[in-house]
């Protein structure tokens, strides 16, 4: 079983527009401009990266080769700033926001991995259960949609695919928790510097 990171931003964005009650129309668009974006961009790019030889699995899963393609799609990310802000239906902050956190995170986390593997699926997964948290809790939004089964759900989320990423061998223990340190305090302190800036 593994859930994949590049289904964290849309599903992001698609609970965000939840809170924001876009309409249904709105957040069809920003689902699918998220989709391309952070879903069927990246499959593109690893795909080319598979054929050309240059990692062996969409996981990537060798520490050395998982480098310069981490490094290079995450500074790509960078192009979602401005098409997230347009898919948005009306002019606010929060597609800014999360489009940069994921930028900037990816960046880091791709120097990061030029020192040490951690996981990103536990980091994917618990960023986006620290992020609904910390919009919430410095009151960028009203509510959580689902809540509080929703933070069940995400917390049995980080749980099974911590489990499932150590029991794949993909990753140590060690390396599982970097992902979880990472993915629950780096956005949540972003999202405070970003509040307390506002």
């Amino acid at each position: 079983m593994v859930v994949s990171p590049l289904i964290v931003p849309t599903t992001l964005f698609v609970l965000v527009g939840l809170a924001e009650k876009l309409s249904m129309a709105d957040l069809i668009r920003v689902g699918v401009v998220s989709a391309v974006i952070y879903c069927v961009l990246p499959l593109i790019y690893l795909f080319i990266l598979i054929r050309k030889g240059h990692i062996q699995t969409i996981e990537a899963r060798d520490h050395q080769s998982r480098k310069k393609p981490l490094l290079w799609g995450s500074l790509l990310l960078t192009a979602a700033i401005p098409g997230m802000v347009w898919a948005w239906p009306e002019p606010t902050h929060l597609p800014f926001l999360m489009s940069s956190l994921f930028a900037f995170n990816a960046v880091i986390l791709a120097l990061i991995t030029t020192k040490i593997k951690i996981s990103l699926h536990v980091c994917s997964i618990a960023s986006m259960v620290s992020i609904m948290l910390a919009l919430k809790w410095f009151n960028l939004i009203d509510w959580i949609p689902g809540a509080p089964l929703s933070w069940v759900i995400g917390v049995g989320l980080i749980a099974l695919v911590s489990w499932a990423r150590i029991d794949q061998t993909a990753h140590s223990n060690r390396e599982v928790i970097w992902g979880l340190v990472y993915g629950m305090i780096l956005p949540w302190l972003e999202i405070a510097v970003f509040r307390s800036a506002m």
